[in-house]
């Protein structure tokens, strides 16, 4: 057992110093970055751009998907169930009360017990 855990040990060392040596022997190639143009905006000319052209046409207005819509249909009963479902009753009535469904203990269990 000893030296299995003597072998694990090198093993895991060897894999370590390998991995820390190959990354360590040659860097990463770094690609150089160009600079990006720049515009710097201020908050008027923002709100001028995102408000949008005055002059611009109007579009016509979507149609509905509908029609005609229904008139409203009161409701009856507001406290009602959506779905009449019948109530589901238990098979029996009554459970079995606790000392009728154990068997009586004898007297080998306490001294089961005694023993532990």
């Amino acid at each position: 057992m000893r030296t299995a855990y003597t072998i694990s040990a090198i093993g895991h060392a060897a894999v370590l110093l390998w991995s820390v040596w190959s990354l360590a022997a040659k860097p990463l190639p770094v690609s150089s970055n160009e600079g990006l143009p720049v515009d710097l905006v201020t908050a008027s000319d923002f709100s001028n751009i995102t408000a949008g052209s005055k002059a611009a046409p109007k579009t016509d207005t979507a149609k509905p998907l509908v029609e005609k819509v229904a008139e409203a249909k009161p409701v009856e009963d507001p406290t009602a169930k959506v779905v009449e479902k019948k109530e589901v009753q238990a098979a029996r009535a009554k459970r079995p009360t606790h000392s009728a469904t154990t068997a009586p203990r004898h007297h080998s269990t306490r001294r089961a017990r005694a023993r532990c």
